[in-house]
């Protein structure tokens, strides 16, 4: 694995990029884990020479204090791997389970743009953000977390422009 680049929304688009990313997200980025000058770190993995994907994470408030949500990526931009580098709730054990977040493999930003109401369904599939399941009792607002994440993340892959063609293009309506 390489390191790609780092990436800050103040240098790749400002308060104009800001804006966007809060309309796709439905709110305000949070002044404390997701400010403009936050660099994020894109990695390339390799096979042998060829470039097969990215690796990339986020940081994102949960209810018990701060995720580190990553993601492994392929070049469409689809889930290959989704993993939590940290998490504060009760209830880790259940958001780390394979049971969980191998619900995520092979989703995209278009998949959450259609669960947001944002995307025209591209492929005639179905809401299939919605199909995850919530591994916990207790920790709801954990899972809500996970997904602003999880979109938050796929959404700076597409702005950042670290695929040059993707799956994960934005069809807005």
């Amino acid at each position: 694995m390489n390191i790609a680049e780092g990436y800050t929304i103040e240098e790749k688009g400002g308060r104009e990029l800001a804006g966007k990313i809060e309309g796709l997200l439905g709110g305000k980025l949070d002044p404390i884990y997701e400010s403009p000058d936050v660099a994020y770190a894109y990695y390339t993995v390799l096979s042998g020479e060829k470039v097969i994907g990215f690796v990339h994470g986020v940081n994102q408030k949960g209810k018990y204090g701060g995720m580190q949500i990553i993601l492994a990526t392929d070049l469409n931009g689809r889930i290959m791997d989704c993993y939590y580098q940290k998490i504060s709730s009760p209830e880790a054990g259940k958001f780390r389970s394979r049971s969980f977040t191998d619900q995520f493999k092979g989703l995209s930003l278009t998949d959450f743009l259609v669960h947001r109401g944002l995307a025209e369904h591209v492929d005639g599939t179905d809401d299939r953000v919605g199909k995850v399941g919530d591994p916990t009792e207790k920790s709801h607002e954990d899972f809500a977390a996970t997904l602003r994440g999880i979109m938050k993340n796929l959404i700076l892959l597409n702005e950042f422009g670290i695929m040059e063609k993707s799956d994960a293009v934005m069809r807005t309506k």
